[in-house]
């Protein structure tokens, strides 16, 4: 027979360096595991040991930092909407004007979306059938006309409005 065609010859060294790379990156994630199991175990238990001292609006609003949205403006609109209202989110007109009033371009894109999420059962729509405006840093001359009721506002041209029926 010829040799180029008995499989035991050729497989039986390829089979033993394939079991040997195996058991070596085998070893090297149970090595890096118990290495970087221990840390990554305690920063879960910091984590949550912090989520535990907030109450429950804290939680719901936590990832509102990572967007630099305005903690107080979410409070209020949690506290001052009803749970089944419709509101709007108004921007200022542009990124570029919303750094005028120290806004980052990254919060004025992630803020409707942000919202929407924090404010669930809440309804957003869009302004000609929204009950309440949040506006973050918008430009408020039109909803005033429309008789807009100002619940809250603060220096940086947030406010929070509920408008007439």
């Amino acid at each position: 027979m010829d040799a180029r065609l008995e499989p035991s010859r050729v497989a039986a060294p390829m089979t033993t360096a394939r079991r040997a790379l195996v058991a070596l990156l085998i070893a090297a994630v149970a090595v890096a595991a118990l290495i970087r199991l221990p840390p990554a175990l305690r920063d879960f238990d910091r984590r949550a040991s912090f989520n535990a001292t907030r109450d429950p609006i804290g939680r719901q609003i936590a990832g509102a930092d990572a967007e630099g949205i305005d903690n107080t403006f979410l409070v209020q609109a949690l506290a001052l909407i009803p749970k089944h209202a419709s509101y709007t989110v108004l921007l200022s007109q542009s990124p570029q004007v919303a750094q005028t009033y120290g806004i980052a371009a990254a919060t004025y894109h992630a803020l409707p979306g942000f919202v929407q999420n924090a404010l669930l059962p809440r309804r957003q729509v869009d302004a000609a059938r929204a009950r309440y405006v949040l506006c973050y840093a918008c430009n408020t001359d039109a909803l005033d006309k429309r008789g807009m009721k100002r619940l809250w506002q603060n220096q940086h041209g947030l406010v929070i409005g509920e408008l007439p029926h």
